[in-house]
């Protein structure tokens, strides 16, 4: 249906050219027309910058105004009186009015959520962050319409969420004993000094409390690295 879609509008631009001339389908026209058609579609090549830019460049203080006057902008593409009564056309330039962003992979995947959560019975609240699983609701509707070419893709990370340390360097840290440490390959294991086994050493205590403290508190802790994938959504 996406060459439903191209020839409607190819039809629209060669017809406003025959009544009003080819200066006509310059400027914001010529524009308009093109972002129709990259926001149909999931190829978008170099030539759809600078329509794109110009859309999502389309803002208001308020989400209901962003919207109408980005459709205000696409409605600028010259429409004959087929495209007029055409209800699938109709509905396609009311959804891409919303569109916020990209429905490629590329882009959903940058499409970051974040949460606060307590740890355990504290007070304390830890940020957590993933790939938003929930694929935007326009994207949702570009992909089901008549007069679209969105690829089919999916989510195939397990949406877990990680805690801001583990996100940032990219793995988990899990907790195993020196044994288990041992068996594994260097780039699957790391240790970390205990900062309490540091306070055996405290001068203002004795040797002998020294001592217990040494050997009742262990001088590393031992974790296997478990990565994860950022790239949650592929075609």
């Amino acid at each position: 249906m996406m060459r439903v879609l191209s020839k409607i509008l190819l039809t629209c631009l060669v017809s406003s050219s025959v009544v009003y001339g080819a200066d006509e389908l310059t400027g914001d026209t010529k524009l308009a027309c093109e972002a129709i058609l990259c926001l149909s579609s999931s190829e978008r090549p170099g030539e759809c910058a600078p329509s794109l830019a110009k859309y999502f460049s389309i803002t208001a203080k308020k989400a209901h105004e962003t919207i109408r006057k980005r459709k205000n902008f696409l409605k600028l593409c010259p429409t004959d009186e087929t495209a007029k009564v055409d209800q699938n056309y109709a509905s396609l330039i009311d959804t891409l009015s919303e569109v916020g962003g990209g429905c490629d992979a590329n882009t959903l995947n940058k499409n970051l959520e974040k949460r606060r959560v307590r740890i355990g019975e504290s007070r304390i609240r830890q940020t957590q962050i993933r790939v938003n699983p929930n694929m935007p609701e326009y994207c949702v509707r570009l992909a089901r319409h008549n007069y679209t070419n969105i690829k089919s893709i999916k989510y195939t990370c397990d949406t877990k969420f990680y805690d801001m340390a583990s996100w940032n360097r990219g793995y988990e840290l899990i907790s195993i004993n020196q044994a288990t440490y041992n068996t594994l390959p260097s780039d699957k294991k790391e240790v970390q000094t205990n900062p309490e086994y540091t306070k055996c050493g405290d001068p203002d205590r004795s040797s002998y409390w020294q001592k217990l403290c040494r050997q009742n508190t262990p001088q590393y802790f031992f974790f296997e690295k478990k990565y994860f994938s950022k790239v949650c959504w592929v075609d």
